[in-house]
């Protein structure tokens, strides 16, 4: 098992995000405890996670299909309630169900034939029970107590906007007009897969690293101004994926960005781009993952 504290931790945030989302898929497939089989899935995923393999949200629901009676459903069925019950974005739907996007979105598209069904157990975020903290501790005491004992997450705000505090009306002011582009990103409450837990797993599922400055965003597709890159060929724009959650407004028109692209869209939205701030790249709140010395040094970067 790997004691790497990075694994712990980007591991603890997974569960902490994830866990909630496996009980409901459990409970929606008929579980007599979606909490037993929630418990399963983690600790497979934590073995599995120790062996260097990148655990996803996909990957998480095929373990927890491994782990329920069988039900064929219909693959576009299937695929149908994973889009729509489950919240899952097509590369998640392909890693849980082992077709091809391509395949997941012929038969997406095929499904609009099936009678829509509604759903037994909607999504609805709630904090983490306490047995499932109990198991939490269990598997990652460290990285747990890190977490558990973690203020809320803040807003950052500027030199400026702190001056500006001074004054309730402009600070309020300030404070809305700041908030989209300060605020750490909010995605449904659940992050984007495959989430990688090293920084050999995410530079190697990058085909290209470039940092640039973000010259327009239209409807999820990113125009960049690249001025350097540490891996693959120059990329002048990215897509993102459609997914609801996908965090375009995280992203603002004219700042410096490094993008890490995997066939032209972003690796996953938590860990798809750091921003550039006094000569650093700087992770999301959400991303435990730091680029590797070489990349940096390729990009201009500390």
């Amino acid at each position: 098992m790997s004691t790497d504290p990075r694994v712990e931790d980007a591991f603890a945030l997974l569960y902490a995000e994830s866990y909630g989302r496996i009980v409901r898929y459990a409970a929606r497939r008929g579980a007599g405890s979606a909490e037993d089989v929630a418990e399963g899935v983690f600790r497979l995923a934590w073995t599995a996670a120790g062996q260097g393999v990148p655990v996803t949200l996909g990957w998480l629901v095929g373990a927890a299909d491994s782990l329920l009676p069988r039900v064929d459903l219909g693959l576009e069925r299937r695929v149908l309630r994973l889009r729509f019950w489950d919240k899952l974005s097509v590369t998640e739907i392909a890693t849980a169900t082992g077709l091809s996007r391509t395949a997941v979105i012929r038969h997406l598209n095929a499904a609009r034939r099936v009678p829509g069904e509604p759903n037994p157990t909607p999504e609805v975020e709630a904090p983490l029970p306490e047995r499932a903290w109990a198991e939490l501790r269990r598997l990652v005491p460290r990285a747990a107590a890190s977490l558990e004992n973690a203020p809320p997450r803040r807003r950052r705000l500027s030199t400026a906007t702190r001056a500006g505090l001074a004054v309730v009306a402009v600070a309020v002011v300030t404070m809305i007009a700041l908030a989209p582009r300060m605020a750490p990103p909010q995605f449904d409450g659940v992050l984007d897969f495959p989430f990688y837990t090293s920084t050999a797993m995410l530079e190697g599922a990058s085909d290209t690293i470039v940092r640039g400055t973000l010259q327009s965003l239209e409807d999820g597709t990113g125009t960049v101004d690249v001025t350097a890159t540490a891996k693959g060929s120059s990329a002048g724009s990215f897509t993102y994926d459609d997914r609801t959650d996908a965090p375009t407004s995280a992203l603002v028109v004219g700042d410096e960005y490094v993008f890490l692209l995997a066939d032209g869209a972003l690796v996953n939205s938590a860990q798809g781009f750091y921003r550039v701030q006094d000569g650093t790249a700087v992770p999301m709140t959400t991303n435990a993952v730091q680029l590797s010395a070489a990349t940096l040094d390729a990009l201009g970067l500390e």
